[in-house]
């Protein structure tokens, strides 16, 4: 029984080695999984970490724009409430009176252009009579 014993015996040592063996590198498959899983735990944390910054950032750039349309809208309320029709007609009127103003000052000139001779003979004149009552 010793052979047979033997052989039992050399068998199941090949047995356990091959099984430990195989233990061995199913260990660390198992080990690398979880390294690799860890990195990628991290890489994910990283990237939402990310993500939620510029959620944040487009929640406050949000904000930022409902703010400024509001403050058109504001703008565009106080331009339509301004009475545009009559600070148009009031534009033309006072244009209107500029224009006669400028008519009746080219007239003025006119007349006082035809007029000099006949001031700067009456100046001549009134001269002459102050010359003579001294």
């Amino acid at each position: 029984m010793t052979i047979n014993g033997q052989w039992v015996q050399d068998i199941l040592l090949g047995i356990a080695f091959v099984g430990g063996t195989l233990l061995y590198f199913r260990s660390r498959i198992p080990q690398q999984n979880v390294k690799n899983l860890t990195i990628l735990t991290d890489t994910y944390e990283k990237r939402i970490k990310a993500l939620e910054d510029e959620l944040n950032e487009n929640h406050n750039l949000q904000l930022a724009n409902v703010k400024a349309i509001a403050d058109l809208q504001g703008q565009i309320k106080v331009y339509k409430d301004l009475p545009l029709r009559e600070l148009a007609d009031g534009i033309k009127a006072v244009n209107t009176s500029n224009q006669r103003i400028v008519d009746i000052l080219e007239r003025n000139a006119t007349i006082a252009a035809a007029d000099r001779p006949i001031l700067a003979k009456g100046r001549r004149d009134v001269e002459i009579n102050n010359h003579e009552k001294v």
